[in-house]
């Protein structure tokens, strides 16, 4: 585990089919920002801000119980926090898109991870490659004794999925930061179905790294909890990946800028690899 880890553990409880984890690793805090502007995503349906969230997925242990969030990046490419691989290794997670409670579930998809792709403790990113077909929990009632919905080993009576193509890529922005732009994150607080903060408060309070926790690190005050690690930080504008969040302290929470991550990935994967992320770069404006 990373030096300075805060080592908070949450136990908490939900409503039924609502994760339920007596041990989850949500060892950083997480802070609403004064009242909590959390909502469920489907209070955005028909708008983009619902569209440009389905690259999120919930990160779950094999038997169907979240812990974090991530974004999808490539066609096979997800992306999270290094301190959400830190606690589960590629061959014991997977990965849950479309966790809504309003998307039914042969609409879900959960694909298992096949590799280990990249990672940096510095900017807490890890990058993975799934198995390119999964499974749709077989039905709203199949669920964990966590109340999430799992998946099994077996896959027996596991009904077609949809395929991992017609769940869209994150843009990831690699160019420079504004403060006060109008943001949004999505993702699996508390490891519940998707949600958001669309609200005034979610933008950005600084823009320039510092070094907090050993990560380098910029601010926001977008709502967060536990269950939020990995999640996407998102121009409202043009829906661009701008930052990976990944904790949280007393009045702000902490993310990486995207421009490092992108460009710790641009040094390390293979050319072919990184060509398959869709990059915008600051020729383009957010």
């Amino acid at each position: 585990m990373f030096p300075g880890l805060i080592g908070l553990i949450a136990a908490v409880s939900y409503a039924p089919h609502v994760a339920v984890a007596d041990e989850l690793p949500w060892q950083h805090e997480r802070r609403v920002i004064g009242p909590s502007e959390l909502e469920p995503i489907e209070n955005t349906l028909g708008s983009r801000m619902y569209d440009d969230s389905k690259v999120v997925a919930r990160l779950e242990t094999l038997d169907g119980i979240g812990y974090c969030t991530s974004v999808k990046v490539g066609p096979d490419l997800f992306l999270t926090n290094y301190h959400c691989s830190d606690y589960k290794s590629c061959d014991g997670i997977q990965f849950h898109l479309a966790f809504e409670k309003a998307v039914a579930p042969r609409q879900q998809l959960i694909v298992r991870c096949k590799e280990l792709v990249a990672k940096n403790v510095a900017f807490d990113y890890a990058l993975f490659r799934v198995r390119p077909s999964g499974v749709s929990p077989k039905s709203a009632d199949d669920a964990s004794t966590n109340g999430t919905v799992a998946s099994t080993g077996s896959n027996e009576g596991a009904v077609k999925a949809p395929p991992l193509s017609s769940f869209p890529d994150a843009t990831l922005w690699s160019g420079p930061l504004e403060l006060g732009k109008p943001m949004f994150m999505a993702g699996h607080p508390g490891a519940r179905f998707k949600e958001i903060d669309r609200g005034v408060q979610c933008t950005l309070r600084t823009a320039e790294p510092e070094l907090i926790e050993e990560r380098q690190t910029i601010t926001h005050t977008c709502d967060t909890e536990g269950g939020s690690s990995g999640s996407p930080l998102m121009d409202s504008d043009s829906g661009f990946v701008v930052a990976l969040h990944w904790g949280g302290k007393d009045d702000f929470n902490m993310a990486i800028p995207m421009w490092e991550i992108v460009a710790d990935l641009q040094k390390t994967l293979p050319p072919e690899v990184f060509a398959l992320i869709r990059v915008a770069t600051s020729s383009q404006s957010l």
